[in-house]
């Protein structure tokens, strides 16, 4: 089954790392489903830690702004092809 964790980490084209890391606002980014365990299966984690000289609040606008950019415009086609390649939807 697909989910947002998919769309937004897990590769070199995810949007976190194409977004955060590539563009030097963080060292690393990621998205968990189900934290912890099954406990709340509908919860997703984002985390990450900023580059050097960048603010938590400036790395967490970004995430606020990726996360939008999924919930309001919803997944391209080149990132639906990519989780759908991988086998992961």
């Amino acid at each position: 089954m697909c989910d947002c964790s998919d769309l937004l980490s897990g590769s070199r084209t995810s949007r976190l790392y194409t977004q955060l890391v590539e563009k030097g606002q963080a060292y690393h980014a990621n998205a968990v489903p189900s934290y912890p365990g099954e406990k709340h299966p509908n919860a997703l984690v984002l985390f990450g830690q900023p580059s050097s000289g960048v603010s938590l609040q400036t790395l967490d606008k970004a995430f606020q702004k990726e996360t939008q950019g999924l919930i309001h415009i919803g997944p391209s086609a080149k990132e639906m092809a990519r989780i759908k390649k991988v086998g992961q939807c």
